[in-house]
């Protein structure tokens, strides 16, 4: 983890370590992501220090929307699978563990 580098260092301080490792930095997404969000940020600035016409600022603007409506789609959507999964995950422990009380209920009764 230490060739994160220094924001590595405040990723690690601001999500955790284990979501760090766990789920940010494995992710395929999170490098486009970072580019996204880069050169919105970078074009707002270019756009800010120059002459720079209503049309770009519209150009940017819609960008910046568009990103925002798909990384909320895609966060929505993590969201959704990982409660299914929590979901389908204690399930299956519910079922082990009657297994386990009629194994143990047949056990007491043959002893």
């Amino acid at each position: 983890m230490r060739g994160v580098g220094a924001k590595g260092g405040r990723l690690r301080w601001w999500c955790g370590e284990r979501f760090l490792r766990g789920v940010l930095l494995p992710h395929p997404l999170v490098k486009l992501e970072c580019a996204a969000a880069g050169a919105l940020f970078g074009g707002a600035v270019l756009l800010a220090t120059g002459p720079a016409a209503e049309r770009q600022w519209g150009a940017l603007s819609l960008g910046g929307h568009a990103w925002l409506l798909v990384a909320s789609i895609r966060a929505l959507s993590v969201v959704s699978r990982r409660a299914a999964g929590r979901a389908a995950r204690e399930k299956r422990e519910e079922k082990r563990e009657e297994k386990r009380d009629k194994t143990d209920d047949v056990e007491g009764a043959e002893g």
